[in-house]
């Protein structure tokens, strides 16, 4: 039984189209952010780039190998996600209080459980929660620790424009913390993404890539050229 409405499988194709037509690869959608406020949670040696792109924190949170490097990964993901917002910083900062281990140690953690699923990552931070860390964020965690292939970002804009598929009706709260829920999710873009595979590069047929086609249809801020099209 079809999960996703007609809207939506036919605004998925119409816009995984245009996508393909413009031959770019939705990886290397970046964020600016501000060096200097995040001086508080980053180290010199970390030499993050700017704008960081999804294919820069993918890169990062694939060389992790000890604490250090997964302290170095998820503070990346979180600098990805907050972009230019002020208080990214003082989030990062409350969640690293909460956690007694260090955020090295919770990060290996949940990029440990992720291999036995795409929805054992969102689990372990749904159970053993880190102030300041919601559910948004946490799918943003899950979506690097799984290469960004099976564990899509549930944010607000992405729950907006699903509910705007289906006549307004809410199928996904981003700001509620359930498994279940973030399960559903996974299914709701694995339906899309079958309808659209024929659409796009072989090695861009991931939930990420839905996931991103929702974000970017729904966001009011800056579109990429192919975007413009449509």
């Amino acid at each position: 039984m079809s999960v996703t409405s007609a809207a939506a499988r036919l605004r998925i194709q119409q816009l995984a189209g245009e996508y393909s037509k413009y031959k770019g690869d939705y990886r290397l959608q970046g964020t600016r952010w501000n060096v200097a406020a995040w001086n508080v949670e980053t180290r010199p040696d970390w030499d993050f780039p700017n704008p960081m792109s999804r294919q820069d924190v993918l890169d990062i949170v694939g060389c992790v190998v000890d604490v250090d490097s997964a302290e170095r990964a998820f503070v990346a993901i979180m600098i990805w996600g907050y972009g230019s917002t002020g208080y990214g910083p003082h989030r990062v900062g409350e969640m690293r209080k909460s956690r007694s281990e260090g955020l090295g140690e919770y990060l290996l953690r949940i990029h440990q459980e992720a291999r036995e699923g795409p929805a054992e990552a969102y689990r372990v931070m749904a159970s053993d929660k880190a102030r300041k860390l919601g559910p948004s964020y946490a799918s943003k965690v899950a979506y690097f620790v799984t290469s960004g292939e099976v564990s899509p970002i549930l944010d607000s804009l992405v729950a907006q424009w699903i509910s705007n598929q289906h006549q307004g009706k809410r199928l996904f709260n981003s700001q509620k913390w359930s498994t279940p829920q973030y399960l559903d999710f996974q299914s709701y873009c694995q339906e899309l993404l079958d309808n659209v595979s024929s659409e796009v590069p072989e090695d861009h047929r991931t939930l990420g890539l839905v996931e991103y086609l929702m974000f970017v249809d729904q966001t009011s801020m800056a579109l990429p050229n192919w975007a413009r099209t449509i």
